[in-house]
């Protein structure tokens, strides 16, 4: 294992730091992590929170912390290389997501401490890049991703992982919209089928994502890159979750949940939250994708599992159950063909892709409708710059101004929902409602700095989300679909955190005795065992108590010795200092090999 080129390249210290270079980029629940210290063994590292670690780790200029960092990901490496059934541990929280059919549905998020995530993406990179020119290209397999692929797509960036989620919708959208428009004039296509998927990371079967990319491998790698390929997955597709405490095992995916023979629990699905799980769901996205278009041919759009489809194909609701049998059957075939089999010491996992039929809100049939483009285009044109205007407003004129401008976008949004027939068209316009209401809430709640968030505002908040109700009757789960809720609490968090902590008590107590509500009136669980597992009362804790630290990038930078050197010697010419700025900073990132 150890002797393979791709092992080599996983533990070089240039590839841990370009994992540590995106970390911002693929930590995408910075809030769960940890913010107990000694959870390290390297002493340099032992007085470290996971999230005090984060926040020091903006720097990227901070050698000796890095190195400590690097140290301690190829010790973890390796260690993974020693014991077959030795595992990333995975903590998971539960995410109320809505209510039906008489219960709550809990979306399970998935975290790790800090430094098993930079190993992953490590681990990772050599899947999904190809660095041996020095310049950062897409491999094999990222590049089986089609051209119609929008959401979590690869990005050669060395500062992100994947591109952009908000640069990628917006293409997704636009590409979209202007093809319905070209199809209702030249009547190429007559319908737009709009298509989605229920539960989709918990519903994807590792053992298919494993065997999939081995098959997918170029041929003529190594036996040992090969096997060293074949180890990466085991390790990124299969995490240990048995610190998950037993009550909860069932609330997690019913009875999905599979022990191995050493007596371990493995996560159920790619493992949402963290970063190998949405490349993971693209690539099972390219077999769904593939066979979509066998039955529904067309012009497709896919943003992951959201998908819009411009066809001929009639109105059938006999065409899922098609869908799906070839689905299962392709998937099947791939593990039943693969070097990995299900495994007789397991209990067995049954995994289902599925979509939601046409009787259902989430995917829809139609005839293509006139869209109103300029419109779209209007709400679309000021959402690029608005984040930029926000946080650099100079004075309350400035955010009175901004504040005015999102009420009257949301003002018109309402209006063009009124008046619109196009299915697609309406889902749009809801993103932009909750990208303009969660920036107006904001400039709200900045103006309110002044003064603080008193007991009063709290309550209104707690009492307007319906935290206080039974979830059959609270107005929770209708405005989590605004994607409201979030966002408005962590700006009340923010508000409290410098107040006294019994504001921080009243918030928090009341957001986490509802989730508590969520598990039902009759769960037999130990609340006391279960606490820490509520996703928004942890997501909420994290900011209320103060713990989203904040640092200067650039602080070793600043303080470098040389650095003070150059900046106070006053022979040098303006020019001057900056080359030699230029080749201090060169010096320091080509010990990472940048």
């Amino acid at each position: 294992m150890q002797t393979s080129e791709i092992y080599k390249q996983i533990v070089r210290p240039d590839n841990i730091y370009k994992a540590i270079y995106a970390m911002e980029s693929f930590v995408f629940e910075k809030e769960l992590l940890s913010d107990k210290s000694g959870i390290y063994t390297d002493k340099y590292l032992r007085h470290y929170s996971d999230i005090s670690l984060y926040a020091a780790l903006r720097d990227k200029y901070n050698d000796i912390l890095i190195d400590h960092v690097i140290a301690a990901c190829i010790s973890k490496i390796n260690q993974l290389t020693k014991i077959t059934n030795n595992l990333f541990k995975c903590n998971i929280y539960f995410k109320a997501k809505k209510y039906d059919e008489g219960k709550v549905e809990f979306r399970p998020i998935h975290t790790s401490n800090l430094l098993d995530q930079i190993c992953m993406v490590a681990m990772l990179m050599p899947i999904m890049f190809d660095d041996s020119s020095k310049k950062r290209e897409l491999s094999p397999i990222s590049r089986l991703l089609p051209a119609n692929f929008y959401g979590n797509m690869p990005s050669t960036n060395m500062a992100e992982l994947f591109k952009p989620w908000n640069k990628q919708y917006k293409e997704y959208s636009t590409k979209a919209i202007e093809a319905g428009a070209e199809y209702k004039k030249n009547n190429k296509y007559k319908y737009e089928v709009n298509l989605d998927l229920k539960r989709f990371y918990p519903s994807i079967d590792p053992l298919f994502v494993h065997n999939y990319i081995l098959s997918k491998w170029p041929v003529g790698t190594s036996n040992k890159d090969m096997k060293c390929i074949d180890w990466i997955l085991s390790k990124l597709l299969y995490l240990d979750i048995t610190g998950l405490p037993t009550s909860l095992r069932g609330l997690y995916n019913e009875t999905k949940v599979s022990k191995n023979n050493k007596g371990k629990f493995h996560n159920v699905g790619v493992p949402q939250g963290l970063p190998q799980a949405y490349f993971f769901g693209n690539i099972c996205m390219t077999l769904i994708a593939r066979e979509t278009n066998k039955l529904i041919e067309g012009d497709a759009y896919y943003y992951v599992d959201d998908s819009v489809i411009y066809t001929n194909v009639e109105k059938d609701n006999g065409v899922f159950k098609k869908l799906h049998d070839n689905i299962r059957q392709e998937m099947h075939s791939i593990i039943d063909n693969g070097p990995h089999k299900v495994s007789k010491d397991q209990n067995n996992v049954y995994y289902d892709i599925q979509f939601y039929d046409f009787n259902d809100d989430k995917s829809s049939h139609f005839e293509i409708n006139p869209v109103n483009i300029n419109s779209l285009f209007f709400l679309a044109k000021p959402a690029s710059p608005l984040n930029f205007e926000i946080s650099t407003a100079s004075d309350e004129y400035d955010d009175v101004s901004l504040l005015s401008k999102c009420i009257a976008i949301l003002d018109v949004i309402d209006r063009l929902v009124t008046i619109s027939e196009n299915e697609t068209q309406k889902k749009l316009l809801k993103r932009f409602k909750k990208f303009y209401t969660n920036r107006k809430n904001y400039l709200i709640a900045v103006q309110a700095n002044d003064i603080g968030y008193d007991k009063d505002k709290i309550d209104e908040f707690i009492n307007r989300h319906g935290l206080n109700d039974e979830p059959s009757n609270s107005d929770f789960f209708d405005r989590l679909k605004d994607d409201v809720f979030q966002f408005e609490g962590k700006l009340i968090a923010q508000q409290i955190a410098d107040f006294s902590n019994e504001k921080n008590d009243d918030l928090l107590h009341v957001v986490k005795a509802f989730e508590f509500k969520c598990l039902g009136s009759t769960a037999d669980f130990n609340r006391q065992n279960i606490d820490d597992y509520f996703y928004y009362s942890k997501f909420l804790k994290h900011y209320a108590e103060g713990k989203d630290i904040q640092i200067n990038q650039y602080q070793s930078l600043e303080s470098h010795q040389l650095l003070r050197v150059i900046k106070d010697n006053q022979r040098l010419t303006y020019s001057d200092k900056f080359d030699r700025i230029k080749e201090l900073t060169r010096s320091t990132n080509s010990l990472y090999g940048n």
